[in-house]
C-alpha cells in the first residue's frame, strides 16, 4: 500500500516539475468540423434521402400526368367542335408543345420528342406561308408539289424528307380529328386518354381515312416492303 502511494507521490512531483509542452500540430479539418457541430445534429441516411427525393419525384410525376390529362381533354373538346382541322390548328398545337415549361428546363429541352416538335412547328409555319393557314391535310396531300416542299424545307432549314414526315404527322392528326368529330355527331363517348385514343385509331382509323390518305398508306407500305426485299437480297 505504501509502495503504491510512494509511486503516486513521485509521479505527481515529476509532473509538477516538468514543463508543459504546447502542441503546434493542427488537428484534421474533419475533427474541427465535428467539434463545431451541435451534438444533436444528424445527417440524413441514404435511405432517407431516397425517400425524400422519391416523394418529390412522385409529386412531380403526378402533377405532370394531371397537366397532360387536362391538355388531352382540351384537345379532344376542341377537335370534337371543329368542322375541319387546319394547318393553323396543327401549328398551334405544336407551338403549345414547344412552349411547354418542361421544354425550358436544361436537359429536358434536348429530348428527342421536343426537338421533333420544334422542327415540325418550324416546318408548319413555313407551310402556312406557302399554302395558307386554312389549308387542310387533304389540300396539302393533293396540291403540294415537290417544288413547294423544297421551298418549305429551305424556309424552315430542314430537308424535303423532314417536310414529308411533318405532312404524315398532319395526316395522322387529321384522322384523329375525323374519328372524334364523327363520334361527337353520333353521340358516342369520346376518348378520355391517349390509350383509348390509340384504340379508336386502330378500330375506326381506316374508315375515317380519305381516299388520298388510304392511297398514301398503301404507297408507304409498298415502299417499306420494297426496302425490306432490298435488304434481304444484300
Amino acid at each position: 500500500m505504501s509502495f503504491r502511494l510512494a509511486n503516486k507521490t513521485i509521479a505527481s512531483s515529476l509532473n509538477r516539475n516538468v514543463p508543459r509542452v504546447i502542441s503546434t500540430v493542427r488537428p484534421p479539418k474533419s475533427q474541427i468540423f465535428a467539434q463545431q457541430q451541435p451534438k444533436n445534429l444528424r445527417f440524413l441516411s441514404t435511405e432517407e434521402k431516397r425517400g425524400i427525393f422519391g416523394r418529390l419525384q412522385d409529386s412531380f410525376t403526378d402533377r405532370q400526368k394531371a397537366s397532360q390529362q387536362k391538355m388531352f381533354a382540351q384537345q379532344v373538346e376542341k377537335m370534337s367542335n371543329a368542322k375541319a382541322w387546319t394547318l393553323a390548328d396543327f401549328a398551334d398545337d405544336l407551338e403549345k408543345t414547344t412552349s411547354d415549361w418542361r421544354s425550358k428546363i436544361p436537359g429536358m429541352s434536348n429530348l428527342q420528342q421536343v426537338k421533333m416538335a420544334k422542327q415540325a412547328a418550324s416546318i408548319a409555319k413555313a407551310m402556312i406561308q406557302e399554302m395558307g393557314a386554312d389549308a387542310t391535310a387533304k389540300d396539302i396531300a393533293e396540291k403540294v408539289s415537290r417544288a413547294e416542299k423544297l421551298k418549305v424545307a429551305l424556309a424552315s432549314e430542314s430537308t424535303v424528307e423532314e417536310v414529308n414526315v411533318m405532312i404524315q404527322q398532319l395526316q395522322s392528326v387529321d384522322i384523329m380529328h375525323r374519328i372524334i368529330r364523327k363520334r361527337k355527331i353520333e353521340g358516342k363517348s369520346l376518348p378520355t386518354n391517349e390509350s383509348s385514343m390509340k384504340n379508336l385509331m386502330q378500330v375506326d382509323g381506316l374508315q375515317a381515312m380519305t381516299k388520298t390518305q388510304k392511297k398514301a398508306m398503301r404507297d408507304s407500305q409498298m415502299k417499306k416492303g420494297m426496302r425490306g426485299v432490298g435488304r434481304a437480297r444484300r
